[in-house]
C-alpha cells in the first residue's frame, strides 16, 4: 500500500488531532495468538500547547497501533472507561473511538514518531503514513524500546492483552540479560 493509497478518518480535532488509519491492520502474534490492530496517527499543534518560537516548526506526529477492543483485557478498558467517562455500550457502537481514547489514556503503543518536527499538519501526517506503510514489518517497531528503562512495544502490548506489567517485564528482561 502507497502513502497516497492510505486514508484517513479524523477522530479528534484540535490542538492534537487523532486520525484512523482505515483498510490497514497489523497483525502480530503473542504467545501463538495473532492480536489485530489498528493504527492510528496523531499530531500535535505545538505552539497552542506550549510557549514556541517563530523559527521552529509546530508540529509532531506520532503512528501508534492499538489492539481491537476484543483483544484487551477487561482490566484495561475498565481503566480507560472510567477515565474517559464511557460505558461499554459506547466501544459496541464504535470502536475507533475507544481505540482513540487507549491512546489518550497512555496506552497506545507508539511505533513511530515523536521527535522530528514539521512546517504543516500534512507534512506531519505524510511522514506518519509513510512509516505506516512499513508496518507489514511490525516486529522491527516492537522490537525497539520507547523509554529510557528499556521497555518495547512487546511489552505495551502485552500489558494491553494478557495482564502483563510491562516495567516488570522490562525489568526481568534487563536482569536475565546482564
Amino acid at each position: 500500500m502507497s502513502q497516497n493509497n492510505i486514508q484517513l478518518e479524523e477522530l479528534e480535532k484540535g490542538d492534537e488531532c487523532i486520525y484512523f488509519v482505515k483498510d490497514f491492520t497489523v497483525n502480530p502474534e503473542i504467545n501463538g495468538k495473532e492480536i489485530i490492530c489498528d493504527l492510528f496517527i496523531k499530531t500535535l499543534d505545538m505552539p497552542t500547547l506550549t510557549e514556541w518560537k517563530e523559527d521552529q516548526t509546530p508540529y509532531l506526529s506520532e503512528l501508534y497501533m492499538v489492539p481491537r477492543p476484543e483483544f484487551i483485557t477487561k482490566e484495561n478498558i475498565e481503566k480507560v472507561i472510567d477515565f474517559c467517562g464511557f460505558d461499554e455500550q459506547f466501544i459496541k457502537e464504535d470502536a475507533r473511538f475507544f481505540q482513540k481514547d487507549v491512546i489518550s489514556y497512555g496506552l497506545g503503543i507508539r511505533l513511530a514518531g515523536g521527535m522530528d518536527s514539521f512546517s504543516t499538519q500534512k507534512e506531519a501526517i505524510d511522514a506518519m503514513k509513510k512509516v505506516a506503510e512499513q508496518c507489514t514489518f511490525i516486529g522491527f517497531y516492537l522490537d525497539r524500546s520507547w523509554n529510557q528503562i528499556g521497555t518495547t512495544g512487546w511489552d505495551s502490548l502485552q500489558q494491553l492483552v494478557g495482564n502483563v506489567d510491562a516495567l516488570k517485564a522490562t525489568i526481568n528482561r534487563m536482569e536475565n540479560n546482564s
